[in-house]
């Protein structure tokens, strides 16, 4: 009896490819936003003038070691008195992550109220949150308030998912590049999406300490530790195997078949003993195992890496594990499968670390791990991040960007030194934290996170190997030859589009 394909189809929160395809086809048609976009001049009401930049370009780093590590370069004297700094995101939860109303008991949310009213004593402003749409429609809000030419929002947090192509070909949204204080090689600022989502030199979306949301939907892997011990004459010592550089998806692979049996009625159900739980959401994690990207662009154009020989090889491994009785559940949602997981009738699970915050009373003791590699020779760990973490974006009907690189670069050194502690000390640790090698691991998957282009370029690129694992009848050969090369194209119309606009 084979697992019931029905409970695979929901990739995505609440979405599936043909909305995100219609979606991305409609914004298509919408004319630029560049007859409803003001291009404005900043207008700030400074003691100061922000000479720390030349002519609009970024801050210099600070020497390592000889000056303040948080200090973000932005002129104390410098202020907006009176201004109102807006930021949005989607609900139920992306907003909250710039913005409280008050103070709260929650570590995070006060971590965030405290920071704001430090920035708002500093620069004389006032810094508000609005609520702009569900998160299954926030693109669409989004859009709409752009095209009206409506200029309230400073800066804005989108979905990975919702972001990409049709924002920046519409012209929706502006580069960070000549943002006024933005210093995008500052800690606070990751590194990694801001390069590999880098069109020719253009940054149009960051994430960071400023944005703790990202952080929460990382995908790790948790491990039962009764199951564990129970098997250590498979399992051996786990922490240790990561250390070692052992812990590839082979070895993965091998313990979960070792360890997958039926309770004896010979029916698949909740009830058995499962190698791997999963959300079903989380399936594209399988494929950043293997420290690839489904898609590339750089300065000589865009380029689908689908048939790459690790993405062809892990949708093999994948196929395996997805689709055999016992070796995988898969549900959409986290109550049954950490039911399973917490009832010591799994070994591994694989969900977001948000999930984590309700595991708080389960007395069943768990270890967290990251991905596996591809293979020993893989250098570093990867993570995958959910498609649904934000990005900051830059509206175009922003009428003052620079006041906003001032805020914001100054709220993303504050975040480092208030925001992040508090979520990864507290909230992380404090709820997640079992063991002392918890925390070592936590630093291997934040170190490594993954950013694909694909998936937020080129509607939902990752989920074509998925599709050909948990589909029998149809091989990644055959999904990629039937959509490679409308994806290629939205990738395409991006890098012309931003080429055209450097001139």
């Amino acid at each position: 009896m084979q697992p019931d394909k029905s409970f695979y189809k929901p990739f995505i929160k609440e979405k599936n490819m043909k909305k995100t395809l219609i979606f991305l086809l409609v914004l298509l048609t919408v004319l630029p936003c560049a007859i409803a976009c003001k291009t404005g001049g900043d207008s700030e009401n400074t003691k100061g003038t922000g000479d720390n930049t030349t002519d609009g370009s970024q801050a210099t780093s600070t020497p390592a070691g000889t000056e303040d590590p948080f200090d973000d370069k932005v002129p104390e004297d410098l202020r907006f008195d009176g201004r109102t700094f807006t930021m949005t995101g989607p609900i139920p939860s992306g907003y909250v992550v710039f913005y409280q109303e008050e103070d709260s008991d929650d570590p995070v949310d006060s971590a965030v109220y405290k920071r704001n009213m430090i920035l708002e004593d500093r620069f004389g402003i006032k810094i508000v949150g609005i609520e702009l749409g569900q998160t299954d429609s926030h693109a669409d809000a989004f859009s709409s308030y752009v095209s009206s030419g409506d200029d309230i929002i400073d800066v804005m947090g989108i979905g990975f998912y919702q972001s990409g192509l049709a924002m920046i070909i519409n012209d929706y949204v502006l580069p960070w590049n000549d943002v006024k204080y933005i210093n995008v090689d500052r800690d606070w600022w990751n590194k990694s999406a801001t390069e590999t989502l880098s069109i020719l030199g253009n940054y149009y979306y960051l994430t960071g300490d400023i944005n703790v949301g990202a952080l929460r939907c990382t995908m790790p892997i948790f491990f039962n530790k009764t199951e564990a011990e129970e098997y250590k004459d498979v399992v051996g010592d786990l922490y240790q195997t990561v250390r070692d550089g052992k812990w590839t998806y082979e070895l993965f692979l091998n313990y979960i078949k070792a360890y997958s049996h039926d309770n004896g009625d010979d029916v698949q159900d909740e009830n058995d003993y499962y190698g791997l739980v999963q959300n079903g959401y989380t399936l594209m994690s399988h494929l950043y195992y293997a420290d690839v990207v489904t898609a590339v662009v750089n300065d000589n154009g865009a380029e689908l890496m689908l048939t790459d020989d690790k993405i062809v090889g892990i949708v093999d491994r994948a196929r395996e594990l997805l689709n055999n009785k016992y070796y995988s559940y898969v549900r959409d949602g986290d109550q049954e499968i950490s039911d399973i997981f917490f009832s010591d009738r799994a070994l591994f699970m694989n969900t977001d670390l948000s999930s984590a915050g309700n595991w708080r009373d389960k007395n069943t003791d768990f270890g967290i791990l990251p991905l596996p590699k591809y293979d020993e020779a893989q250098e570093n760990y990867t993570t995958y991040t959910d498609q649904w973490g934000l990005m900051l974006a830059l509206p175009c009907t922003a009428k003052e960007p620079n006041r906003t690189g001032a805020v914001l670069e100054a709220m993303a050194a504050l975040s480092k030194k208030l925001v992040t502690p508090a979520y990864y000390d507290v909230m992380l640790l404090g709820k997640l934290k079992r063991d002392d090698e918890s925390e070592e691991m936590l630093d291997i998957l934040y170190k490594n996170v993954v950013y694909d282009p694909g998936t937020i370029y080129a509607g939902d690129l990752n989920l074509l190997p998925m599709n050909a694992c948990v589909r029998r009848d149809a091989s990644l050969t055959t999904w990629y030859a039937q959509m490679s090369e409308a994806l290629l194209n939205n990738i395409t119309i991006l890098y012309d589009h931003v080429r055209q606009s450097k001139g």
